[in-house]
């Protein structure tokens, strides 16, 4: 049974309310737009209507409670139908000279007399005008419906800046270009707390729990890696994620922060993350017999002690990283410049290597010896499990090296390192984190480097990184004109050459209208309220900085303050 069938009947056991999916959206989008006409006269107004001269400009999201703003949570029907209501309908952007058209006439009943007084108030997206026509008929006009107290828009547009990986700054920025009224950054931070986070939370448990569901039958095979907020040694947060390699379904995600009690240093923090993710992983009840990792050592001794059980297995990238990268320095002596030719090379062979011992870790072991005798023109010698090369005829241009000479010897000094032949029969498997370190360059989609987030903004952007993953990890390769499996040329900088990469289908994020549906369903829930910090997703025991020493007062740091130039 797949994943999505597996969340199916969850959400039916939780609720039997409809869920409107975006082909809904888009259908009525589409008829809406057929009935859009210009049937607003283009004569000019003697009015202003410049939002930035507005009578009353009030920024909080708090307003009085309309009767018609009270749903019954308890009422599924009434749940849905609110929810279609504010989430598919249409939104649009609408300039200030035109909307001062639509309040020339009153619209009373049998009035249509001209509008005398005109009064404007703005409340962060949404516009309110109480205008008064000659005959004394007073009305009032909301740019959008209130959910509760609060304008709707408010609500979607900070679940939009969430689910679509982008942030506050961002688009407080663009709407300032664009002359265009938003909330204020800790009304955002507010819905985020009380409704953003929580909904997409349970969305991802109620996701992890299909999957998981999925791969309980049998022993998974998994790999895992870290992932930190900044280069180096001085990150404040690190997430560990496994991932099921034979699905490529991420299974599960911790997030440490360095400030946490059990946490003693930045690098401590991989080790942290890993345990917790496999402490989890083993009350679900989920079997692992295979992980592989990088050659972290805090990652391998736990394992080695608390799941003895686990085939660990290294990440045969990460060492081949580590091997090129050594190599390289090497080669870049004068001395030892005839093995810059053979790096590419021996990378493969160290590949060809782990994908062709069936398991066996000594025969492994030979087959990645054997590199120093082919490359020194030397294709028979004596061994164990291996006495040749396993090559035919060769036709390589690659000058061939001297046996002993200075970079046969830099040769020598990598590939028979005491380490690596130890930790080289950890490759029997040939596991590789090629899908998880896609994910992770995905990740900066939603949780890029450059920016700091608090704890519950950066566990919600994982989570929503892993949904976005797992929903679109079985894509197809996109086919073109002639039918055939599209590809495009790419420069890699790393091998300098151009290579052919496969043009996968567009994603779908059909994820999105659920979690939007839930975010609403949350906000119309009357025993949820702002700011209750009991309706918001549990964090860990943190220290309130990263700082070691105490904070000094203000008069302190001042007069401490100390200036190049003016002192």
């Amino acid at each position: 049974m797949s994943v999505q069938c597996i969340e199916r009947d969850i959400i039916q056991q939780e609720t039997t309310v409809t869920v409107s999916t975006l082909s809904d959206c888009s259908t009525q989008l589409t008829s809406t737009q057929t009935t859009y006409d210009t049937q607003y006269s283009q004569d000019k107004s003697d009015l202003s209507f410049n939002l930035a001269q507005c009578n009353n400009t009030d920024t909080s999201d708090e307003e009085e409670l309309y009767d018609e703003d009270c749903v019954d949570i308890t009422d599924n029907h009434n749940v849905t139908d609110r929810v279609n209501a504010e989430y598919c309908d249409n939104k649009y952007l609408v300039f200030d000279s035109q909307l001062q058209k639509l309040f020339k006439h009153c619209t009373s009943t049998d009035c249509n007399s001209a509008v005398s007084i005109i009064k404007r108030q703005l409340i962060g997206t949404m516009l309110i005008v109480k205008y008064t026509c000659a005959n004394g008929h007073t009305n009032t006009w909301r740019s959008q419906p209130y959910m509760r107290h609060m304008p709707a828009g408010h609500l979607l547009l900070s679940a939009a800046i969430l689910l679509s990986g982008s942030t506050y700054g961002q688009i407080n920025k663009l709407c300032t270009i664009l002359n265009l009224p938003i909330f204020s950054k800790s009304v955002f931070y507010r819905i985020q707390n009380t409704y953003l986070n929580p909904s997409v939370n349970e969305y991802w448990t109620m996701h992890q729990t299909a999957v998981l569901s999925v791969l309980s039958d049998t022993a998974v095979k998994l790999c895992g890696d870290a992932r930190s907020d900044s280069p180096g040694f001085s990150a404040k947060y690190t997430s560990y994620t496994l991932m099921d390699l034979d699905t490529s379904l991420i299974v599960d995600q911790q997030l440490v922060c360095v400030t946490e009690p059990d946490v003693n240093s930045s690098v401590a923090m991989e080790k942290v993350a890993m345990s917790r993710s496999l402490e989890f992983l083993h009350s679900s009840g989920l079997k692992i017999h295979t992980l592989a990792t990088d050659r972290h050592t805090g990652v391998r001794s736990f394992i080695k002690e608390n799941y003895p059980e686990i085939n660990h297995q290294f990440d045969v990238w990460h060492i081949e990283k580590n091997i090129t990268k050594k190599l390289h320095k090497k080669a870049l002596k004068r001395e030892a410049s005839e093995l810059m030719p053979w790096i590419r090379h021996i990378a493969n062979h160290l590949y060809w290597s782990a994908q062709t011992c069936n398991g066996d870790g000594e025969l492994l072991r030979e087959k990645w010896m054997s590199c120093i005798h082919h490359i020194a023109n030397v294709h028979a010698w004596n061994g164990e499990k291996l006495v040749h090369c396993e090559h035919g005829e060769v036709d390589d241009n690659t000058c061939w090296l001297e046996i002993d000479s200075p970079a046969h010897l830099a040769l020598k000094q990598v590939v028979l390192d005491k380490k690596l032949l130890k930790d080289i029969v950890q490759l029997s498997d040939f596991c590789h984190t090629g899908a998880l370190e896609v994910y992770h360059s995905m990740l900066l989609k939603y949780a890029p480097k450059r920016l700091h987030f608090n704890y519950a903004g950066m566990q919600t952007r994982l989570q929503l990184a892993a949904i976005d993953h797992n929903y679109n990890v079985d894509r197809k390769v996109a086919k073109d004109k002639e039918g055939n499996p599209a590809v495009k040329q790419a420069y890699t900088k790393a091998k300098k050459h151009w290579i052919l990469r496969n043009v996968y289908e567009g994603k779908q994020y059909t994820y999105i209208a659920e979690i939007m549906n839930n975010i609403i369903k949350r906000r119309l829930d009357l025993t949820i309220k702002m700011d209750d910090t009991s309706c918001n997703i549990s964090l860990p025991v943190m220290k309130e900085t990263i700082a070691v020493i105490e904070k000094p007062s203000m008069e302190e740091a001042k007069a401490k303050k100390y200036s190049r130039i003016n002192n």
